[in-house]
């Protein structure tokens, strides 16, 4: 995921514990896009509609929701 700057830090969460929210730390990264989704009513029976509010467009849900489901992570 590529956060934009702002973005980022509305939504940064230090994952790895070091005293920082880095932008260009995976752990950090990736624990603020679980903040994003969550903060953007992730529902594990819709996650459609939070992966559409961090980006308008139905093909990029449909395009995450595919690679979620590759990796076995949605059924």
């Amino acid at each position: 995921m590529q956060f934009m700057e702002g973005t980022f830090f509305t939504y940064k969460v230090d994952g790895d514990g070091d005293g920082k929210a880095d932008i260009c730390n995976p752990v950090d990264a990736i624990f603020a896009t679980a903040n994003l989704l969550w903060q953007n009513g992730l529902n594990a029976a819709k996650p459609d509609q939070a992966i559409f509010a961090f980006n308008h467009s139905w093909t990029f849900v449909s395009d995450v929701l595919g690679i979620a489901r590759s990796y076995g992570c949605l059924c």
